[in-house]
């Protein structure tokens, strides 16, 4: 009984947070990490991360680049997106890295994520949250592999054994070109269990850039009807 009345209390709490703004930065970076660990997390057939309820009718994709410029200030529409839509089971949300500003240091990100989330449970979202911190405050070319090792209690051989192995940066690489994704960040969407395509609404496509939080949630809220 306690458990079943905690998460909702956590969610709700979290949310409200989130969107009123109350506290600070850091604060808030910390309520968002909490939320993202409330919620149900899984890997696609082709291996990508998502997170949400299952039985959510869309999901929206994101393709970034944890140091391109628009892809952090973008995180606060992606993370109020999760908060409003994700958390509340109406949306699917799955990341995928596509290396654009940082190159081969994001394909090494990229690794060091999906490792984390290997060898850590729900390790690949705090690892992503770490690594959009760390490449926002210069400190990008830091050894990201012992960091975010560190903070997940991974033991650092482990991490770099794995690192060497993890492939699904270029399963990404290659879904987003295929889609003709060619910056970050890009968005698309999938209904159900159907391809992934660009958004479409009211007569225009999407193909490229940040998608505002209000064509996000007309999308949704109409696969929602």
């Amino acid at each position: 009984m306690t458990r079943s009345l905690t998460r909702p209390l956590v969610l709700f709490s979290t949310l409200i947070l989130l969107l009123v703004g109350v506290g600070s930065a850091g604060a808030q970076d910390e309520e968002f990490r909490a939320l993202l660990a409330t919620l149900p997390f899984a890997r696609t057939e082709d291996g990508a991360f998502i997170i949400g309820d299952p039985q959510a009718p869309i999901t929206i994709i994101e393709f970034s680049d944890y140091a391109c410029p628009h892809c952090l200030n973008y995180r606060e529409t992606i993370n109020q997106f999760i908060a409003e839509y994700v958390s509340t089971g109406q949306a699917r949300f799955e990341l995928r890295v596509f290396p654009t500003a940082g190159g081969r240091r994001t394909v090494y990100a990229a690794r060091v994520a999906e490792c984390a989330g290997r060898l850590h449970e729900g390790g690949f979202w705090h690892a992503s949250e770490m690594l959009y911190d760390l490449a926002g405050s210069g400190d990008y070319n830091a050894p990201l592999g012992r960091i975010v090792a560190d903070d997940l209690g991974i033991d650092y051989l482990a991490m770099l054994g794995c690192i060497w192995r993890a492939r699904q940066i270029v399963t990404d690489y290659n879904f987003a070109t295929a889609l003709g994704v060619s910056g970050t960040p890009a968005v698309v969407a999938r209904y159900g269990d159907g391809e992934a395509a660009f958004i479409e609404y009211e007569g225009l496509t999407y193909s490229g850039g940040p998608v505002a939080l209000d064509i996000l949630a007309a999308v949704v809220e109409a696969a929602n009807e």
